[in-house]
């Protein structure tokens, strides 16, 4: 009786749930009915679900962070010829900003917002043409705000603005880069007979001036980098300016100081001087090229031996040096084979074509033991009868200073700047352009004319005074009797 109950209870259960489930399909199925058939309410209940998915959605992709891809350290040190190229890599698919300044080309006056808005349109086009993705702002009346989505595309830019008239300032990552209009750039007319003088000299000539250096000391430094400083003063002088005041100057970071020092005092190398816990006892060599940094090595000094332990003497100022590099890894390292042209051209001093024998006091001796070690001696020539030769016997005595260095860091021009900077232009030729000239020996210009053919036989003669016979003395007597 009791397995009865059970049974009739279990197919009642079973009953009752497959009801359930046909009322839940219908239930389903009459809620499926078409987009026409909804009441405003439904419609408006529709919409709010619509927008409140679109805010997620938006939420999400704001709160995503944006995938940057990752740099390759050993890719930079390939291609990152200088700092420009190296923050030009590491800004690949990050947004930009670049600030341009920009001025009326015709006087070069502070330019409007109707010219400005002009020219933010026409450098936008360019843009578009050499597919560079960028937007601009005109954010004041001569200011334009441009911002890259690609970052690497905005040093592109730059090299493109930099050439434009209208282009007075440049500012990018932190860096400030004078443009065409610039007052700095713009060299006004002189209007007496000694600024013409000093711009000419200035100019850029087939035939360079002597290269002079400038010595520089930073704001902490020890004892030993000025004793070296002053070695280098007397070794490099007359061709040397010392500026004696201690500078906040981080070359390797910021080398805009050391360019304007360069354009002032019209030199074409620097030595800098500083020392500090990280870097202790350092010297910077360096030179320039139109004024903007070229090759740039820091060193490390180990061991310094003054000039005055030696004993030796000096030699006279001026004297052109005898230059040795020993070693073959300046021919094969291309660190040290830029690092030893550098150090040619600090102490070569004065160009001149022939040299005495006698005038050849002091060899400097620059020896590379490895790759960082570098050792820089400086010796005297004594010249002694020899009596088996017509030739003098040659004696080294040490001069010094004695100084070893030790490579530490370099920024050195790329391939290209570096066949820049030794172009030489063509040289001008005495031939003239001009046709059926030439020049005699003194330099004066001579010139043939070629005139038509002379017809005498229609030239009118009579009543010409110049074609009168002169009467003679006994002409005249006879005509008086």
């Amino acid at each position: 009786m009791l397995s009865l109950f059970n049974r009739t209870d279990s197919k009642l259960s079973i009953f009752l749930l497959i009801i359930l489930i046909i009322l839940l399909v219908l239930q389903l199925s009459l809620t499926k009915k078409d987009v026409r058939d909804y009441t405003e309410a439904e419609l408006d209940k529709l919409y709010e679900q619509w927008a409140e998915n679109d805010l997620e959605d938006d939420d999400e992709q704001e709160n995503k962070p944006k995938t940057v891809p990752p740099i390759d350290l050993n890719l930079l040190r390939e291609n990152a010829n200088s700092p420009d190229d190296l923050l030009k890599m590491t800004k690949k698919g990050q947004s930009v900003m670049m600030f341009v300044s920009v001025a009326n080309p015709v006087d070069n006056s502070k330019s409007t917002k109707e010219l400005t808005e002009k020219i933010s349109a026409q450098w936008q086009q360019s843009f578009f043409n050499n597919h560079i993705d960028a937007q601009n702002y005109v954010v004041d009346d001569d200011r334009i705000l441009f911002l890259f989505k690609e970052g690497q595309q905005a040093w592109d830019a730059r090299d493109f603005l930099i050439r434009q008239p209208e282009c007075k300032e440049i500012q990018l990552e932190g860096r400030t880069i004078p443009g065409p209009a610039s007052s700095k750039m713009r060299v006004e007319k002189t209007k007496t007979r000694r600024g013409k003088n000093f711009l000419e000299d200035r100019a850029p000539k087939l035939i360079e001036n002597d290269k002079t250096a400038i010595i520089m000391r930073g704001n902490k430094m020890s004892e030993i980098v000025g004793k070296v400083l002053n070695e280098l003063y007397l070794l490099k002088k007359p061709l040397a300016t010392k500026l004696m005041r201690k500078r906040e100057i981080h070359p390797f970071d910021d080398d805009s100081l050391l360019c304007n020092f360069s354009k002032k005092f019209d030199s074409s190398l620097f030595v800098f001087g500083s020392s500090s816990k990280k870097r202790p006892n350092t010297l910077t060599f360096g030179r320039f090229f139109d004024y903007q940094m070229l090759d740039m090595v820091e060193l490390q000094i180990e061991k310094f031996v003054s000039s005055e332990e030696f004993k030796a003497g000096g030699v006279a100022a001026g004297t052109k040096p005898c230059i040795i590099l020993q070693g073959s890894l300046f021919e094969s390292d291309p660190t040290l084979q830029r690092f030893g042209n550098l150090m040619v051209d600090w102490f070569r001093g004065p160009v001149v074509e022939t040299v005495r024998l006698q005038g050849l006091e002091l060899i400097i001796s620059l020896t590379a033991l490895d790759e960082k070690k570098i050792l820089l001696r400086f010796y005297k020539t004594l010249l002694k009868r020899s009596p088996n030769s017509e030739n003098p016997k040659v004696e080294l005595i040490e001069l010094g200073p004695q100084i070893d260095f030790k490579l530490d860091r370099s920024k050195l021009a790329s391939d290209d700047l570096f066949s820049t900077a030794l172009k030489k232009p063509k040289q001008e030729s005495n031939k003239p352009k001009d046709k059926n000239t030439k020049f005699d020996a003194f330099g004066n210009k001579m010139a043939k004319v070629h005139t038509g053919r002379q017809r005498l036989d229609e030239i009118q003669t009579r009543k010409v005074k110049a074609l009168k016979r002169k009467r003679s003395k006994s002409e005249n007597m006879e005509i008086d009797d």
